[in-house]
């Protein structure tokens, strides 16, 4: 693509592209997560965030994370501890905060999930080179963090 072609990529084009690939993507984790584990792309999302955080999250914040409503995510979640997939507690700084993490089955669960999915998808980016993998990685966090200021998420 020459510098004159990406001047002339206009939002529309950009927007659709970017839905139609999240959505593509989100159909085939969702479909793949439920076939293998029983379990959705919202609870594999708080999962991978719990897992990424092993001492734990606010619930709060993990809503606020995957930009959902704190019911919604509640109601996911009611799902994933009758599984054994994670526990809550008090926080001891602040009695009215539930803190939020993994078991090992949920931990074990969030690794064997990306890993399906890693099967199941990798080869679609295997199109790009590392560095261009590297470079949308990037670009897309910078537009998402411009999105977070836009909409003062935390």
């Amino acid at each position: 693509m020459t510098d004159q072609n990406v001047a002339d990529v206009s939002f529309e084009q950009l927007i659709s592209g970017l839905h139609r690939l999240s959505h593509s993507l989100a159909c085939e984790s969702d479909s793949l997560l439920q076939q293998k584990f029983g379990l959705g792309t919202t609870q594999f999302k708080i999962a991978w965030v719990l897992k990424k955080h092993p001492s734990g999250v606010p619930q709060k914040s993990i809503a606020s994370w995957l930009q959902q409503t704190e019911a919604a995510i509640s109601r996911q979640m009611k799902g994933m501890q009758a599984e054994g997939l994670i526990k809550n507690y008090i926080d001891p700084e602040n009695r009215r905060q539930h803190v939020i993490c993994l078991t090992p089955k949920g931990a074990a669960f969030a690794e064997k999930s990306m890993q399906c999915m890693k099967q199941q998808q990798g080869d679609v980016f295997d199109v790009l080179t590392g560095k261009e993998r590297t470079a949308l990685c990037g670009m897309l966090e910078k537009v998402f963090q411009a999105l977070v200021k836009k909409n003062k998420w935390s």
